[in-house]
C-alpha cells in the first residue's frame, strides 16, 4: 500500500497553527511560517519564564509577573515592520508611518550570509539576555540607571503587550526589527506588576500553564 502525502501547507497548517499566523499575507518571502513561529514561541517562552518567576537578573531570580499577557502574532503589524525595513534601508530609524508610536526594537548583524531564522533567535536571545547585566530587584521598573542596560528586554516582558510581530531586511546589512503593541517603556514606569502569577488577571482567568492572563 502506498501512503499519499498531505500537501505541504496541509502540513504546516497543522505544525504552525493559526496562532502563529500562516495564513498572513505577508511581503517578505524570508518571514515564512518557521520564521513567525520561532518569533512566537521565543517571545512566549521568555515572558512564561517572567510571568512565573523564573527568570533570573545579575542577583537572582526577578519576582513573578501579576498579570502577564500572553503574545499573539499580527499580520498587520508584520508587512507594517517590513515596510520600515524597507523605508529606513536596515537601519533603527522609526518612522511613525509604519509604527504609530509602538515600542519596535532593532538588531543589526554585519554578517549578510546569516539566515533569518538564526538573525531572529539572536536578536530575541540577545535582548532577553540583557537581565543577566542588570539587578531588577523587587521593583520590575525601568529606572533611568537601567534604561540603556534592559532597554531591549524591557519592552520585550512589558505585561501589557497582547501582541507583536518580527520581520527582517537584507541591505548592507541585516536587520531584524520586533513591533509591540503598546508604547516604548517610560523611564521610572513599570516594566510590569510585580505578584502571585495571575494574581491581578481579570476575572481571575490564568491560561497556558497557568502563566499568562
Amino acid at each position: 500500500m502506498i501512503c499519499s502525502l498531505a500537501p505541504a501547507q496541509a502540513v504546516l497548517d497543522f505544525v504552525l497553527p493559526n496562532t502563529t499566523a500562516t495564513e498572513c499575507f505577508n511581503l517578505n518571502p524570508r518571514s515564512d511560517q518557521f520564521f513567525r513561529y520561532t518569533a512566537l514561541m521565543m517571545h512566549n517562552y521568555y515572558r512564561k519564564q517572567v510571568a512565573r518567576g523564573w527568570a533570573k537578573d545579575k542577583s537572582g531570580y526577578i519576582p513573578p509577573a501579576a498579570s502577564m499577557n500572553e503574545l499573539a502574532f499580527d499580520c498587520d503589524y508584520l508587512n507594517k515592520t517590513y515596510s520600515l525595513l524597507v523605508d529606513n534601508k536596515c537601519s533603527d530609524s522609526i518612522i511613525n508611518t509604519f509604527t504609530d508610536d509602538r515600542a519596535v526594537l532593532f538588531k543589526s548583524f554585519s554578517d549578510i550570509t546569516i539566515s533569518a531564522v538564526d538573525a531572529l533567535q539572536q536578536a530575541i536571545s540577545g535582548w532577553y539576555e540583557e537581565l543577566s547585566n542588570a539587578v531588577i530587584g523587587d521593583n520590575p521598573t525601568l529606572t533611568s540607571g537601567l534604561n540603556s542596560t534592559i532597554w531591549n528586554v524591557a519592552n520585550m516582558i512589558h505585561d501589557k503587550n497582547t501582541k507583536f510581530a518580527c520581520n527582517i531586511n537584507y541591505c548592507t546589512n541585516v536587520m531584524v526589527a520586533c513591533q509591540y503593541d503598546q508604547p516604548f517603556v517610560e523611564v521610572d514606569k513599570a516594566i510590569y506588576e510585580a505578584g502571585p502569577t495571575c494574581s491581578k488577571c481579570a476575572g481571575g482567568k490564568c491560561g497556558v500553564a497557568n502563566s499568562f492572563c
